[in-house]
């Protein structure tokens, strides 16, 4: 619970300097530094949209996955809502994101892995389209999935013993 309650108030003090850099820097690194570099940026990729490849930051809030243009002045580009019903409560963290073309239109769809504080973890599929944004695949996706894998000791510990 303590753990879970520094979290959050990290997240939410997090949120703050972002949302502080957001409104009093919107000429870039002018005022004082890029906002790339509070530490609210949980990954960088590159996007496809019709032919165009687009680098973006991805920034992982309560809600929705957000993108933004990989530059310094703070442009949203992009949002995924989470199923926020599916994952329960927030003790989770970011853990891998893929922007790979998985339905195959050459416009990148979204893979989102967030690690549990339970050692579980869910993967996360959305669809890029036309006119829609990220759509969410529930039928891709799982939760809460354990990490935690037992795996028998090996041959040779078990000789040791005898």
């Amino acid at each position: 619970m303590k753990r879970m309650k520094k979290r959050l108030a990290l997240l939410l003090a997090a949120l703050l300097c972002l949302s502080l850099t957001a409104c009093g820097n919107q000429d870039g690194d002018k005022a004082g530094g890029d906002w790339r570099t509070t530490g609210v940026v949980d990954a960088y990729g590159t996007v496809a949209r019709d032919g165009e490849e687009i680098d973006v930051c991805a920034c992982l809030g309560p809600k929705a996955l957000y993108f933004y243009y990989n530059n310094e002045k703070h442009e949203l580009f992009d949002t995924a809502v989470l199923p926020t019903d599916e994952l329960g409560d927030e003790d989770w963290q970011f853990g891998e994101m893929s922007l790979s073309d998985f339905s195959g239109d050459y416009n990148s769809d979204l893979r989102l892995t967030i690690f549990h504080e339970d050692m579980s973890e869910s993967y996360i599929v959305w669809e890029w389209e036309k006119n829609a944004g990220y759509l969410y695949r529930p039928s891709d996706s799982y939760f809460r999935e354990s990490r935690v894998v037992d795996e028998p000791p090996a041959d040779d510990s078990l000789t040791e013993q005898t």
